[in-house]
């Protein structure tokens, strides 16, 4: 009988260990939907399909793990700064099987003038590690600019890794409030590219994003149907824009 009554024991504080610290987190609701988004992220997040309404900020801040198979309805409104994107901000992992929709009205800002702030509708910034591979942008953005500089991309704002069979088809309108020689780089998939030799490309990827843009110095702003501008010799395979805006909106300096 003891033997029993020790087993059983035993089994509750097993039972408790386990679960307690699980009963103590907060449930994820409207008022604390700012667990969603993590500082860093080494593991795997498998959608199976599944759709994320409401989402208003980063999944996660820094990517260095898989997210894949998720359908994003977006509902990101207010101030933002730094690099901002819907799946990631900075993306040094795998991204696949990602779909954006929903809508962005935003405000970017600058906390100083050393910084400029980049957004991508996926990804603010796809480090030189990170892949994203089929993966779409059909949303809404609205964005406004302060005095300041601006990255803008349908999938990625500052491109320095790996996009492959993804699409843009959104529409995004830049504003700026005060006309001045501020740099707007604008591109419907990738707004600025740039590669450190480890093998940044764009691969078998499409845009036909309705790109617009107000009071902003047209001398200062590059935009390109499929990237705004360029900071090195970009790797571009079976990719294509249609529209009455160059696919590419500058060439990197010689």
């Amino acid at each position: 009988m003891w033997k029993i009554i020790l087993t059983v024991c035993i089994i509750v504080v097993i039972i408790a260990v386990v679960l307690i610290p699980y009963l103590k987190q907060p449930k994820i609701t409207e008022e604390t939907k700012k667990n969603f988004s993590v500082e860093k992220f080494y593991g795997v997040i498998q959608g199976n399909g599944y759709t994320i309404n409401g989402l208003n900020k980063a999944l996660v801040k820094n990517n260095y793990g898989k997210i894949s198979d998720l359908k994003i309805n977006a509902d990101f409104n207010g101030e933002y700064s730094g690099y901002i994107g819907t799946i990631a901000e900075a993306n040094s992992g795998t991204i696949t099987d990602i779909e954006v929709n929903g809508s962005f009205d935003i405000k970017l800002y600058t906390p100083n003038k050393f910084s400029t702030p980049i957004f991508g509708a996926v990804v603010g910034i796809n480090e030189p590690a990170g892949i994203i591979e089929r993966t779409s942008f059909n949303g809404n953005a609205n964005i406004r600019m302060t005095v300041s500089d601006a990255i803008v991309g349908g999938i990625v704002g500052y491109n320095q890794g790996r996009i492959n069979n993804s699409y843009s088809k959104g529409s995004i309108v830049v504003n700026q409030n005060n006309i001045g020689t501020y740099n707007l780089q604008m591109g419907g998939i990738i707004g600025y590219y740039k590669s450190f030799g480890v093998g940044a490309s764009l691969k078998n990827s499409y845009s036909i994003t309705s790109l617009s843009y107000n009071n902003v110095n047209s001398n200062s702003a590059q935009i390109g149907q499929l990237i705004g501008a360029l900071g090195s010799t970009a790797y571009i395979l079976n990719s294509y824009a249609l529209d009455n805006i160059n696919s590419i909106g500058s060439e990197p300096t010689k």
